[in-house]
């Protein structure tokens, strides 16, 4: 484990302790290009452009990963994602796009307030992967079998 990944840790174990970049923009505490905001949510150009109009989506009230946020909250800031997509895609012509949204640390979370990317892509082979390595292709048994552990006794 490097350095910013301890932190990020640290972070995460003391995630109601620490200061958030996210409440202080929601506070006015903090600058952001804002996009969108409405009652819940809050759209916002992120400060690491991977490409022009690389968006930020989050929800205004604190909560740290997916795990936290109520379901209801939780579909404000996915309507608010498609949203951005429109925009962008009347805005400023780009209609291909990447979204994702990170919960831990070794998922790569570096700020503990969920939050989903929106970014456009701008040329064919731009994605590298998602992978971090090479995926394998386990026998529909196999599949089966994680399928019915994700399952467990859970229905929603």
């Amino acid at each position: 484990m490097n350095a910013n990944s301890s932190k990020r840790l640290e972070q995460n174990e003391n995630k109601t302790a620490a200061p958030c970049i996210f409440c202080d923009i929601v506070a006015s505490k903090a600058p952001a290009s804002i996009v969108y905001e409405d009652v819940h949510t809050l759209a916002f150009m992120n400060l690491n452009q991977l490409n022009d109009g690389h968006v930020l989506i989050i929800p205004k009230a604190h909560f740290v990963n997916v795990f936290d946020i109520p379901s209801e909250t939780l579909g404000h800031v996915i309507q608010t994602v498609k949203r951005v997509c429109h925009l962008i895609k009347a805005n400023l012509g780009i209609s291909d796009l990447s979204i994702w949204q990170s919960n831990g640390a070794k998922a790569g979370q570096d700020v503990w307030h969920l939050h989903y990317h929106v970014l456009p892509r701008l040329q064919e082979g731009e994605l590298r992967g998602f992978y971090s390595h090479t995926p394998k292709r386990p026998l529909r048994q196999e599949l089966d079998q994680i399928a019915l552990k994700i399952k467990g006794n859970h229905h929603e």
